[in-house]
């Protein structure tokens, strides 16, 4: 049996989070799990309808510990269009990129864009909260065809 040394003190943990890579990590999984709680909110309530709170408790934590990863729903919101608009981006390019001459890459990425969307009808309701907040139904569910 080995005995622990209890003489030498525990190495020291570091806090500083740019050097600290499990503590990022554990940061970024907690954002993750915010912003898909955040999604579901967002595709449910609309972006007016949304509060702090029932992002919180969709994503199963206090309002309390999201404060420190978003200062606002806004934020979250902004996070979550940012990588909406990414992906759409990537997806579009890579129908140009294999489009030979102007046009073709102008109809690639056109058709691109639009059966981006088509296959993702909740990522043009994030989009659209943009504008008055618009909810699920309504006004979202006239322009993709639900």
């Amino acid at each position: 049996m080995s005995r622990l040394n209890h003489s030498a003190p525990p190495p020291a943990i570091s806090l500083d989070y740019r050097n600290n890579s499990v503590i990022f990590a554990l940061n970024q999984a907690r954002r993750r799990v915010v912003l898909d709680g955040a999604w579901r909110v967002f595709a449910r309530d609309g972006l007016d309808g949304a509060t702090m709170r029932a992002i919180a408790t969709e994503a199963g934590c206090t309002t309390g510990a999201i404060y420190p990863l978003f200062p606002s729903k806004e934020a979250i919101y902004a996070d979550l269009l940012a990588e909406s608009l990414d992906r759409l981006s990537e997806y579009v390019e890579s129908s140009i990129r294999t489009a030979r001459g102007p046009r073709m890459k102008l109809k690639a990425g056109a058709l691109a864009f639009l059966s981006y969307y088509q296959d993702k009808p909740d990522e043009v309701a994030l989009g659209l909260y943009l504008w008055h907040g618009l909810r699920p139904e309504g006004s979202v569910r006239i322009l993709i065809g639900t």
